[in-house]
């Protein structure tokens, strides 16, 4: 029989909306995804933030111009030693400088200290020019005539009198002693050199080192070959101190000369006549 509309539906119809019903609400209440695929869904979005963050946060730090997405393959940090750490200067602690105060005089004044020049050493070599044409020293490692035994003692002996007056002389400004061992022009200069110490107030301690030979004895001439190192000074002549600047030179400083003094023997008495220098070493 047809139902109308102003008659209530019956218990079977009921029962039939209610199955629909219920049906209808379990689509609507299941979920759209099952629980693993939930989770990976979850994982996957906390990913992309993490990783947005980080992109972010290297926006921020990193330097403009650096290209993101940039690593270096390896990253070289060099050591810090002692020497690469620079020291600081220590600060001087020096006096500050103050603007004199109104009509204040400064009473600093520089001090001027004499400059003493030094004497020059006195050389005690030959006093003659050498002669003319004379450019080197004979040399006693020659051959040279044989001089008898005699001869030679006499001419040595001769020749140290002669040193030994003419130290005399120097240092006590009288030349009387030196006419026993010298004649002509050797007198006449060793003369002149003591009258001009005696006007210059200054003597001589005479010091010299000898190595002579008798190279040649023929008649009344006689030649005496010296190699000799002079370490002699100037002195005052009344004191006999030594002068500002005069220091006894050493070995090495000493000067070294070759000299060839030529003796003539007259009354029997070998005297020197005149010196040959020669260039010192």
């Amino acid at each position: 029989m047809a139902q109308t509309d102003a008659e209530p539906p019956t218990s079977t119809e009921q029962e039939t909306q209610m199955r629909t019903r219920v049906s209808a609400g379990e689509q609507v209440q299941r979920p759209l995804l099952s629980w693993p695929l939930a989770v990976a869904a979850i994982v996957v979005a906390l990913v992309v933030v993490l990783a947005g963050g980080s992109l972010l946060l290297r926006q921020l730090t990193v330097p403009a111009g650096t290209p993101l997405g940039t690593v270096p393959a390896t990253v070289v940090t060099p050591g810090v030693t002692a020497a690469a750490i620079p020291t600081a200067a220590a600060p001087t602690l020096a006096p500050a400088t103050l603007p004199p105060a109104p009509g204040a005089v400064s009473t600093a004044r520089p001090t001027t200290v004499p400059t003493r020049v030094p004497t020059p050493a006195p050389t005690l070599g030959p006093t003659a020019r050498p002669v003319a044409g004379a450019t080197e020293a004979p040399s006693a490692t020659t051959p040279l005539p044989t001089v008898a035994p005699e001869l030679r003692r006499e001419v040595e002996n001769a020749y140290t009198q002669y040193w030994d007056a003419r130290a005399q002389a120097v240092w006590t400004l009288d030349a009387s002693p030196l006419d026993a061992v010298a004649t002509g022009e050797e007198l006449v200069a060793l003369r002149r050199d003591v009258d001009q110490l005696r006007n210059d107030g200054r003597a001589i301690k005479a010091e010299v080192q000898h190595q002579y030979t008798v190279v040649r004895v023929e008649g009344d001439q006689a030649q005496v070959l010296d190699r000799f190192r002079d370490f002699s000074i100037y002195v005052d002549a009344a004191t006999k101190q030594q002068l500002p600047g005069q220091v006894r030179p050493d070995e090495s400083s000493a000067p070294l000369s070759t000299a060839l003094y030529h003796l003539q023997r007259g009354d029997g008495t070998w005297r020197v006549e005149r010196g040959e220098r020669y260039a010192n070493e």
